[in-house]
């Protein structure tokens, strides 16, 4: 049987309005905020007992298997101390910043180089989440468009890409550059540029 858990938007949420007390620490802590909305841990039944024992709709249940966990693998150490401190792209005067890879994940640096090129996969952590449509460039001269069809930070899941180059290797540090992102982003990934034309 797979555990079920539920999800409430904000305006339906018995947490947020003190109706009934939920907890929300555990693996899913943060996912009240990513979701817009809030997670009730697991109802020792089946959905169905679920849907029944709280008077929602099935819609609204979530099983392990649409929840997905992402680890930081490190975070970014920059001159960049604000969102509007930073440039839309790393090549449009962005400043080189230190990465520092956690100490379980620093075996994955092994064969590393300084003058590497590579693609730094970071989680945007201040964009809004809830946002499907953009003026590109925050110019308003320019028609909305889908966020799928731009590089704005604010989307739903807020991956950045960042290619970079390994300027200097420090132990469990990376010295790269340009990169855009703030102080304190997360960096999820590292990927090996394969060629000149790749990303």
């Amino acid at each position: 049987m797979t555990s079920a858990y539920l999800w409430l938007p904000h305006p339906d949420c018995h947490a947020c309005s003190g109706a009934k007390r939920i907890t929300h620490d555990g693996p899913f802590a943060e996912t009240k905020e990513a979701l817009g909305g809030c997670v009730i841990p697991p109802h020792p039944g089946p959905v169905s007992t679920f849907v029944r024992d709280w008077g929602i709709q099935e819609h609204q249940v979530m099983t392990m298997r649409d929840l997905y966990s992402i680890r930081p693998i490190g975070f970014i150490r920059s001159t960049l101390k604000h969102r509007s401190d930073a440039p839309r792209q790393g090549r449009e005067g962005a400043p080189d910043a230190w990465l520092e890879i956690m100490p379980n994940f620093r075996p994955g640096l092994a064969r590393m180089q300084v003058g590497d090129h590579v693609v730094v996969i970071t989680w945007l952590h201040l964009a809004q989440r809830d946002v499907l449509k953009v003026h590109p460039r925050g110019d308003s001269n320019t028609p909305l468009t889908g966020v799928f069809s731009t590089r704005s930070p604010d989307r739903p899941n807020p991956v950045g890409l960042h290619r970079v180059k390994v300027l200097k290797k420090r132990g469990g540090k990376l010295l790269i550059g340009p990169i855009e992102a703030i102080d304190g982003t997360p960096a999820i990934d590292i990927k090996a540029v394969i060629d000149s034309e790749d990303y």
